[in-house]
């Protein structure tokens, strides 16, 4: 559906009349100009809607939507970009921000699967939750050489995965045959190189990755 709109002046602009009596057909007429000049028509083939000047703004009547005045629409552009800085700087230093998550990538002092979570939780964080490939590529992308402790683990129910917090995977990237908890493998790593997940036992050493 095509709809035309006609352009709206910022403020309108009201004729002046000169001092003195005014004829009727002089009122008549001023006030037509008036109602012309203060109302805006949008019209397609099944829409119409009517646009007024009132109190310092437009308002629109009709199936339009809403016209915002100068002064709301600089202060939503404002907000807009309050909220990325915000998003941007949500990151304390050191740590990775995407998609306005952030992550830790340790890989000075390889840890345990339970120490590598217990030292995440001392900085409000967890083991990290990869929920699609955009992600799990992303944070590959920064270490490619390093096997990472993730957060998917079977520890209460063999071959049931879930992550750190509870929730069933509803992504992951197994490499092949894999996982087969072939010597009591309850934890899961992000392997160097292929980018696939390995299933591993929880007391072997690995750096990690943290998210909050």
């Amino acid at each position: 559906m095509q709809v035309i709109n006609q352009q709206l002046p910022t403020t309108p602009v009201v004729p002046q009349c000169k001092p003195g009596k005014m004829s009727a057909f002089r009122m008549i007429h001023y006030l037509f100009f008036l109602t012309v000049l203060m109302t805006s028509v949008s019209r397609s083939s099944n829409q119409f809607c009517i646009r007024r000047y009132v109190n310092g703004q437009w308002t629109s009547t009709g199936n339009c939507g809403t016209v915002a005045s100068k002064e709301e629409s600089k202060a939503s552009l404002k907000k807009m970009v309050e909220d990325q800085r915000a998003r941007e700087a949500i990151c304390q230093e050191g740590w990775l921000n995407y998609n306005s998550r952030c992550y830790h990538f340790y890989t000075g002092t390889p840890r345990s699967w339970f120490d590598a979570q217990s030292h995440c939780a001392t900085m409000d964080s967890n083991l990290v939750i990869i929920d699609d490939a955009e992600e799990d590529s992303h944070l590959r992308s920064h270490h490619p050489s390093e096997t990472f402790w993730i957060g998917l683990n079977d520890l209460k129910i063999e071959n049931d995965f879930e992550w750190i917090d509870g929730s069933p995977p509803h992504y992951t990237n197994w490499g092949q045959g894999e996982p087969n908890d072939s010597i009591d493998e309850d934890c899961t790593t992000v392997l160097p190189s292929s980018g696939y997940w390995n299933d591993y036992p929880c007391d072997l050493e690995w750096a990690y990755i943290c998210e909050k």
